[in-house]
């Protein structure tokens, strides 16, 4: 179709999170496709704490702490999303939970409106009911969402529309053969399950088997990385690095949305553990293009971990079929579908 569309996206906060990541990388290709495209991202910096905390980033991780800064079109920051400014014909799109939410406050403007469910949140329910309950088309971005948006929600599921991977930045290049120990992201969670990351590496350590554990991250080095290991606020440069020179990756989370790091970590040739949560089982085939483990189960992963580092051509078959499979998931398909989707809400 030749009609342009216009589209605001609703971001609940900058950062380094997977849900900024997503629509920062759609809006630079929609626009490049020729449609007018705005980011509407909340910060409250009348909250001290907010106030220092984003001072901080900027000023010691400025060209890295934030995938917004990517974003080549216009950005309005808001504390209440009945200050930002939508044309007639804008489609307002809230991403993730809390961004789905506030676009109810919006009910009295007639665009369409659409939920982009980035996943589920396990850590508060209440919001996650309040959310799908509202009567707006929603877009998943994985299969399991599928059930908990039956379960809890309201109005028609418009697409599932997988995320993607960029092959001109995550990239295989070092051999399967040459590489030692494992790696992971270390984020202090309740998703990411940070005990369970504990535990790994603890028990890893205790075999004194002298393993690598590499760690990128935003918070502190954990206990048990050592300090030439971690990695904080990585740039896309660095991070093919890590994943390039680790034989094994593991994402030990307890709720993912869809983990774009199983499909970052696949592509740059890592064997990946998986726990069974979010997108992981519509990536991994379990034993043949990585394994997936029970959530919490440190002491399964770790046995895997130490099987695969110990079968050079285990890893390697692991490996060659991570790569043939992230293939599959391309921003390219993913823009497609959207766009596609988009129009279809137009011109129902």
């Amino acid at each position: 179709m030749d009609k342009k569309l216009s589209i605001s996206f609703i971001l609940p906060g900058a950062g380094r999170a997977g849900g900024v990541r997503v629509p920062v990388i759609q809006s630079n290709m929609l626009l490049k496709r020729g449609h007018n495209v705005k980011i509407c991202c909340y910060r409250n910096l009348y909250n001290i704490k907010d106030l220092l905390r984003y001072i901080k980033n900027m000023s010691l991780y400025y060209n890295s702490s934030d995938w917004l800064k990517l974003f080549k079109g216009e950005t309005k920051w808001f504390n209440n999303i009945t200050e930002c400014d939508f044309k007639n014909d804008d489609i307002i799109i809230g991403v993730g939970m809390w961004a789905s939410h506030q676009i109810d406050k919006l009910k009295y403007l007639k665009n369409h409106k659409v939920q982009y469910i980035h996943g589920w949140t396990p850590w508060d329910i209440d919001l996650m009911k309040k959310t799908l309950d509202l009567p707006y088309p929603k877009i998943i971005i994985a299969n399991y969402l599928k059930d908990i948006v039956s379960e809890y929600g309201n109005a028609n599921v418009l697409a599932l529309i997988y995320n993607g991977i960029d092959k001109s930045e995550y990239y295989c290049y070092k051999d399967q053969r040459k590489r030692d120990g494992f790696g992971l992201v270390y984020q202090n969670h309740f998703s990411k399950d940070p005990t369970t990351m504990d535990n790994i590496i603890e028990d890893i350590n205790k075999n004194g088997s002298n393993t690598i554990i590499r760690a990128f991250g935003f918070g502190k080095r954990p206990s048990g990385v050592k300090k030439e290991n971690y990695f904080r606020y990585p740039t896309i440069d660095i991070s093919r690095q890590i994943y390039n020179d680790s034989a094994v990756w593991i994402v030990p989370s307890r709720s993912e949305g869809f983990s774009l790091v199983i499909l970052e970590a696949m592509a740059c040739g890592c064997a990946v553990i998986a726990t069974d949560c979010g997108a992981a089982r519509e990536v991994i085939e379990d034993g043949e293009s990585g394994f997936i483990t029970k959530v919490g189960d440190w002491k399964g992963i770790t046995e895997i971990v130490s099987m695969l580092l110990n079968d050079v051509n285990l890893r390697c078959k692991i490996s060659e079929n991570a790569l043939k499979v992230s293939g599959n998931f391309t921003w390219e398909n993913n823009v497609n579908e959207l766009e596609q989707t988009l129009y279809r809400l137009e011109n129902p």
